[in-house]
């Protein structure tokens, strides 16, 4: 079959093109003129210099294979030029994919709402605005404008420190000065209103005039708290292996109980969970928890025991001999021991190892505790003196003469501002630690056998008859009865 001419090929774009490529005179590839063929028609004339209106053809399109006029000559035809459709015949049908995408319009924005509400004349109402400019909701005036009075009583209940009476001749140093007093006047101001928020107000139990509280049990107290503090009340009768010496840890979650018979127990008191119970078989003096809840020290008739929470010896140290008081020192890792033989000995449980021993020359060793601030040792003597002593130093830091008998017990609060003791002469006196002298001195009716300091401040004092819990600060007020004596 004799292949077709390009000038017979029954196509539009053939016809276009057509007569172009005869014109040049260059064969055309793809039916569409080249820029070779285009620009000499262009120049020459002939064809295409034609009038458009005699040929019937749009003036903008040119002549057939001429780049459209008013878009620059030379120019290859486009598809979409080659396309369109002559005046006067059918436009081609546009396909879905050809189709222009209209784009969705936005949204319009809302107006915002108008703040001014309109009035019943048509008009529109402000609100109204308070003296110091600011706006109310209601739209009514504060009968009370400005923050609330204080008194200065309370304000200067949260105030600390005084201003410096004198002038600062440095600009910028008065100047921060000035600023930090504004400030702190502030806080000052703001703990004071917000006091009123703090429902709860830690106290302690005060029997009214004429009342004895030794009738007061355990169960009543448990009523009257809240929830919390009730669930934490427990009941253990120990009345076989006694007396006992108790050891909490410092987060106050587990229980070390000894008794002086050898039973030995250790117990989670929260979940009131056993973690162990044995018995020794020998005297129990004392007994503490180390620096966690997995190992214990006992203190036995000869020698000093480690043990684990599940009740197994790991370690007898026969080096400390005849141990009557214990005190672990966890900032130090160190376990302070005073013995029956005037000895106070340091025991590094890091290591294992005995890092000092002392010679007090004081005798039997029967009354001990330490400093929480800065773990000082306070040993109480016969003679009626209190020693304080450090590791580093052969010689006591301090000696006071406290009473005029033995020393019973002693106790340092939480703070290490105050120490509390008492001995065989009834008396219980309260020292000031920084300055070294007496600041009360109370006569009770037998003499305490034992004192420590609450988290409250208030001090408990364990005598032959009912305890008797007192307020000894220095900064509240004085009392020389007991704020409330407990039937144990």
């Amino acid at each position: 079959m004799a292949a077709r001419r390009p000038e017979e090929v029954a196509s539009p774009l053939s016809e276009m093109a057509a007569p172009a490529a005869t014109l040049a005179g260059v064969p055309r590839l793809d039916g569409f003129p080249s820029r070779a063929a285009a620009r000499p028609q262009a120049l020459i004339g002939g064809e295409g210099l034609r009038s458009d209106w005699a040929a019937g053809r749009d003036p903008e399109v040119g002549a057939a294979g001429e780049a459209p006029r008013g878009r620059g000559r030379g120019r290859p035809w486009r598809v979409e030029e080659l396309l369109e459709a002559p005046p006067g015949r059918r436009k081609r049908p546009q396909r879905y994919w050809e189709g222009e995408v209209t784009q969705p319009e936005p949204p319009k924005r809302a107006d915002p709402p108008n703040p001014k509400k309109p009035r019943q004349d048509g008009g529109l109402k402000e609100k109204q605005r308070e003296p110091d400019g600011r706006d109310r909701i209601s739209g009514k005036v504060d009968p009370f404008p400005g923050p609330a009075i204080i008194s200065r009583e309370r304000v200067e209940k949260f105030q600390r420190g005084t201003k410096p009476k004198g002038r600062v001749s440095n600009k910028n140093l008065r100047h921060q000065l000035a600023l930090q007093e504004e400030k702190a006047e502030v806080a000052a101001k703001q703990a004071a209103r917000m006091d009123l928020l703090l429902l709860e107000e830690p106290g302690f139990l005060e029997g009214e005039e004429g009342e004895d509280t030794c009738r007061i049990s355990q169960a009543d107290i448990a009523e009257a708290v809240d929830l919390a503090a009730g669930a934490k009340h427990f009941k253990l009768r120990l009345d076989q292996f006694g007396p006992y010496r108790v050891s909490y840890t410092r987060n106050g979650r587990h229980l070390l109980l000894g008794g002086r018979r050898g039973h030995v127990a250790a117990l989670d008191w929260h979940t009131k969970a056993l973690m162990c119970e044995i018995n020794v078989m020998e005297t129990v003096t004392d007994l503490t928890w180390l620096h966690t809840e997995t190992m214990f020290a006992v203190a036995q008739r000869q020698w000093l025991y480690v043990y684990d929470n599940q009740g197994v010896e790991l370690n007898c140290l026969k080096r400390f001999h005849r141990v009557q008081r214990m005190e672990f020192l966890p900032y130090h890792f160190l376990l302070a021991t005073a013995s029956a033989t005037g000895f106070l000995q340091y025991l590094d449980i890091s290591v294992g190892k005995e890092v000092a021993t002392i010679c007090t020359k004081g005798g039997r060793l029967g009354v001990m505790t330490q400093n929480p601030s800065n773990a000082i040792v306070h040993l109480g003597h016969s003679n009626g003196t209190v020693t304080l002593w450090s590791p580093n130093i052969k010689e006591p830091l301090v000696r006071m003469l406290c009473h005029r008998g033995a020393v019973r017990a002693v106790a340092v609060d939480h703070s290490g501002t105050y120490m509390a003791t008492s001995g065989l002469d009834r008396k219980l006196h309260i020292y000031d630690l920084r300055a070294y002298r007496r600041l009360h001195s109370l006569l009770l009716p037998t003499g305490a056998g034992l004192l420590d300091f609450s988290q409250r401040g208030l001090l408990g004092a364990a005598c032959q008859e009912p305890g008797r819990p007192r307020a000894p600060r220095p900064t509240g007020r004085n009392r020389k009865t007991p704020l409330c004596s407990h039937c144990t």
